[in-house]
């Protein structure tokens, strides 16, 4: 039997789902908490992981202060919108073709993460998982492609992964921004028309 053995081909698998888990925690930064400070991202495994993504905790982002009284509370958004942050990299795993038993093995820190957001969430946990599936079915492109750039070079930092995100173009995310870019095209289309006559 020709081709790499077992234990190579295995480790190259295992790193590509890394890769791609990391990188959808990456790109899903990026699009929807673009305001969250992000550091890297990396599939260099330490002690307790096989990789990771550093950006701003959920209770920095989502933390709001009222200036007139003082009051502390929460962005429920920005909450829901960390959790799917958490969970993309799960749905990742599984388009990248690790099973679901596997893929709950390495998102422990992600589990965490949103036991530790549920209590705050505005959403319910389904609906946010829907959320995070939709969103890597919609940028699979720019995920794989982080992906591939984090086999090359095992880290990237969050300019590096914007850069590659903002080549390939971003989706629209809802019907309503979808028809918010048609309107858009169609008035582009028709001002030059109009500037003929």
């Amino acid at each position: 039997m020709s081709g790499l053995p077992v234990s190579k081909h295995r480790q190259d698998i295992e790193r590509w789902q890394t890769a791609c888990h990391e990188a959808a925690h990456a790109v899903a930064r990026y699009l929807i908490r673009p305001h969250a400070d992000g550091d890297e991202v990396t599939i260099i495994p330490t002690e307790n992981t096989l990789g990771h993504h550093r950006a701003e905790p959920w209770f920095d982002s989502a933390l709001r202060v009222d200036s007139s009284s003082g009051k502390v509370s929460y962005d429920r958004e920005e909450i829901d919108r960390c959790i799917v942050q958490s969970l993309v990299g799960r749905y990742a795993d599984r388009r990248a073709g690790c099973s679901i038993r596997l893929s709950r093995i390495g998102a422990m820190g992600d589990d965490e993460r949103i036991t530790e957001c549920m209590t705050f969430a505005g959403s319910a946990l389904a609906n946010l998982r829907r959320r995070s599936a939709r969103f890597v079915r919609r940028h699979w492109k720019a995920i794989s492609a982080v992906a591939r750039e984090l086999l090359d070079r095992e880290t990237l930092q969050a300019d590096e992964v914007e850069g590659i995100v903002d080549l390939l173009g971003r989706p629209a995310e809802t019907r309503r921004h979808l028809e918010i870019l048609r309107s858009q095209y169609t008035q582009q289309s028709v001002a030059p028309v109009k500037a003929l006559k």
